[in-house]
C-alpha cells in the first residue's frame, strides 16, 4: 500500500497550470481574463479537505504499479467542483464573503463597477458566478474522466458523476426547507435535516471523495461498503461541527457572518433540536429565525440553543456519529498505518475552529 503523501503546494501548482492552459486555448481578452480571475478566486485556498480525502482513498488501495497521476488529477478534479459549488452555493445563500474575501458574484460586480459597465451590477455579478460555476463544473468532470481513464474500472466515472447530483439534490432540499412550513412534528423535522446534510455535504465532503479515490487505484466493493459505512457517518458529524460554527464560530477564522445559518433562516439540526427542546415555547426562536438579526439578536438566540440544552444535544450527536463510524473501522482489515490515517482524517474533520 502507498503511504499517504497530500501535498497541497503540488495541487496548488497543478490547478494554476492546469486553469492556465485553459486559458491559453482562448483568444485574447480582456472579459475572459477576468473570468479567469474569478475562477482563480475559487480554487485557492481552503482546506482542501475532499482532495485530501481523495488522496486517503486512494492510498488505502495503491500500490507500486498504480499511476500516482490518478491521484493528483482526482483531487484537482474534486477541488475545481468545489469552487462550482460553493459559487452556485453562494449564489443561493446571497454571501457576500467566502473564505474571508468577496463571494464570486461581489468579485464580479466589483470587475462591474471598476469596468464602468452599463446596466445592474447585481444582475451582472450574479450572473457571472452563475456561469463561472457551470464552467468549473465542466472543467472538474473534465478532469475526472482523465483521472478515470487511468483506472481499472469506470466506477471513479460514475462516482463523480453521483457525488454532483447529489449535492444539487441536497441543496435543492435545503432550499425548499428554507421556506417551506414548519413541520409540527419536531423529530420529523430532525430527521429530514439530517437527510438533507447526508445528500448536500456528508457523502460529497468526507464519503465520496475517499471512496472516488479509493476507485481510482482499484478497490474492491466489500472494501468501498466497509469505507462508505465508517465516512458516511463521520461526514455527517462534520458537517454538524460546521452548522456549529456557523452559529457560533468566530467570524476571523471561518471567514464567515457569525449566526450567518440563523439570519439566513437555514433548517439545520441544531435549529431542529432547540425547536425540539423549546417545544410549545419555540415561538420567539422561530419568529428571529431567517431575519435581518441585530447583533444582540444573534446572541440571544445563541443562548436560547445554549439554556435549552440543544447545544449539548448537538455535541452528543456529533459523538455518536462518530462512534458509529469507529465501530465499522475496527472492523475494516488494513495495516495499522493506514488505519491511523483514516483517524486522522476524522480528527480533522471535528476538531476545528473554521
Amino acid at each position: 500500500m502507498r503511504i499517504v503523501t497530500f501535498n497541497s503546494q503540488e495541487l496548488d501548482a497543478f490547478l494554476d497550470h492546469y486553469l492556465a492552459t485553459w486559458r491559453a486555448k482562448w483568444p485574447s481578452s480582456a472579459l475572459l481574463d477576468a473570468l479567469r480571475d474569478g475562477l482563480r478566486h475559487y480554487t485557492k485556498g481552503g482546506k482542501r479537505l475532499r482532495a485530501r480525502g481523495v488522496e486517503l482513498g486512494f492510498s488505502l488501495v495503491a500500490d507500486s504499479t498504480t499511476p500516482a497521476r490518478a491521484s493528483l488529477l482526482g483531487q484537482a478534479a474534486v477541488e475545481i467542483y468545489q469552487g462550482s459549488a460553493l459559487a452556485h452555493d453562494d449564489i443561493v445563500d446571497n454571501a457576500d464573503k467566502r473564505r474571508g474575501a468577496a463571494s464570486l458574484h461581489r468579485f464580479y460586480e466589483y470587475f462591474h463597477a471598476a469596468s464602468n459597465f452599463r446596466g445592474n451590477r447585481e444582475a451582472f455579478g450574479k450572473n457571472s458566478a452563475l456561469l463561472a460555476g457551470d464552467l468549473l463544473l465542466s472543467l472538474s468532470q473534465e478532469l475526472a474522466n482523465e483521472a478515470s481513464d487511468l483506472a481499472p474500472t469506470n466506477q471513479p466515472r460514475d462516482t463523480f458523476v453521483q457525488m454532483t447530483a447529489e449535492v444539487a439534490m441536497g441543496q435543492f432540499l435545503d432550499c425548499a426547507l428554507e421556506d417551506a412550513p414548519l413541520m409540527d412534528d419536531p423529530e420529523l423535522a430532525l430527521q429530514t435535516a439530517l437527510e438533507v446534510i447526508k445528500h448536500k455535504a456528508a457523502r460529497y465532503s468526507v464519503c465520496l471523495p475517499v471512496v472516488f479515490g479509493a476507485q481510482l487505484a482499484g478497490v474492491q466493493p466489500q472494501v468501498r461498503q466497509v469505507l462508505e459505512q465508517i465516512l458516511e457517518p463521520w461526514g455527517c458529524a462534520f458537517q454538524l461541527r460546521d452548522d456549529q460554527l456557523g452559529t457560533f464560530g468566530d467570524d476571523s477564522l471561518t471567514g464567515k457572518v457569525t449566526g450567518g445559518d440563523l439570519r439566513e433562516g437555514k433548517r439545520t439540526v441544531l435549529v431542529a433540536l432547540t425547536i425540539r427542546r423549546l417545544q410549545d415555547s419555540a415561538g420567539e426562536f422561530l419568529a428571529h429565525l431567517g431575519t435581518d438579526l441585530t447583533s444582540e439578536q444573534v446572541k440571544h438566540m445563541q443562548a436560547t440553543i445554549k439554556r435549552c440544552g440543544a447545544y449539548e444535544d448537538h455535541e452528543e450527536l456529533i459523538t455518536q456519529l462518530l462512534e458509529r463510524g469507529n465501530a465499522h473501522l475496527r472492523n475494516l482489515q488494513i495495516d495499522q498505518a493506514h488505519k491511523q490515517a483514516l483517524e486522522d482524517f476524522r480528527d480533522l474533520l471535528i476538531n476545528r475552529k473554521s
